[in-house]
């Protein structure tokens, strides 16, 4: 990575800084950060008569479809038990992201994006409508699709070389995320541009991937460091391998997923207010 590389990094980093400050930037990921806790809420007390009637159907269904796949096992029958509840929250809570990602997740970003832009006197194309929307809740769904992929097929790939060592484990759990940001920085243009410029999908991944070969390490680091900062902590204290559930109170993990819906947002908003940056510098060059 070459010095200006760096510095270019750094100044969108100070950008970000000085708009993470601004409270109507916030609102689309404020919305989101309410959802996602009304639905950890529910997910933490699966075992009362209300969020139980809630949620059984869904989980019913993602865990019958994730077994079919392959993906993971159904573990549906030792989520409604103590303390295997708060063991299984994390892998359950995730299958309920999937729906609240599909329905506001992408869409958050691009009225992020929007909102960063009009703050900073950006041109916005048209309203943002139902088409966007459904684009990018698209978009969203194929960039979690491509993430799930790895992260639940390379550690059967290294399942004989990980079992039964720490460090290992460790070392694969850092590899699966650089191995995920890897994946995520190509399309991580893709739904602000539908946000910014009304592209359809095609148009948006196209483009995306024309602005990361262009900015190919710094939309890299831009998405690397923050999460490893913020994001990756937390993601491995809340994982098996880490038995915080067994050596410490299980509830814990219910506080450790509301900060990690925190942390996200954050990241989330420097990710988008840098990307937001380098779009508009490039209209303009």
């Amino acid at each position: 990575m070459s010095f200006q590389n760096v510095n270019r990094l750094f100044g969108l980093y100070a950008i970000a800084w000085r708009q993470i400050r601004r409270v109507s930037y916030w609102w689309p990921l404020l919305l989101l950060i309410t959802v996602s806790g009304v639905a950890l809420t529910l997910f933490g007390n699966y075992t009362s008569a209300f969020p139980y009637a809630i949620l059984t159907p869904y989980l019913r269904l993602m865990n019958a479809l994730v077994e079919s796949l392959g993906i993971a096992p159904n573990t549906l029958t030792g989520f409604s038990h103590y303390p295997q509840l708060f063991m299984l929250l994390p892998t359950q809570f995730e299958w309920g992201r999937v729906l609240i990602g599909v329905v506001f997740e992408g869409a958050v970003i691009a009225l992020t994006a929007r909102a960063i832009a009009r703050g900073s006197a950006a041109p916005v194309s048209g309203r943002f409508g139902a088409t966007r929307w459904i684009v990018c809740a698209g978009l969203w769904f194929v960039t979690y699709a491509l993430l799930s992929a790895v992260t639940y097929t390379l550690p059967e790939w290294f399942a004989g070389w990980h079992t039964g060592s720490p460090r290992r484990t460790l070392a694969l759990e850092f590899a699966l995320f650089a191995a995920n940001i890897a994946i995520l920085a190509p399309l991580a243009y893709a739904i602000p541009l539908v946000g910014l410029r009304d592209y359809g999908p095609v148009r948006a991944i196209l483009a995306s991937l024309r602005m990361f070969w262009r900015h190919r390490a710094t939309t890299f680091f831009l998405l690397f460091l923050p999460s490893l900062a913020f994001t990756y902590p937390l993601t491995v204290a809340i994982s098996p391998s880490a038995g915080l559930t067994t050596r410490l109170q299980p509830e814990i993990v219910v506080w450790l997923l509301a900060a990690l819906i925190i942390m996200n947002a954050l990241v989330t908003f420097i990710y988008v207010a840098g990307v937001t940056q380098l779009t508009r510098e490039s209209r303009a060059a």
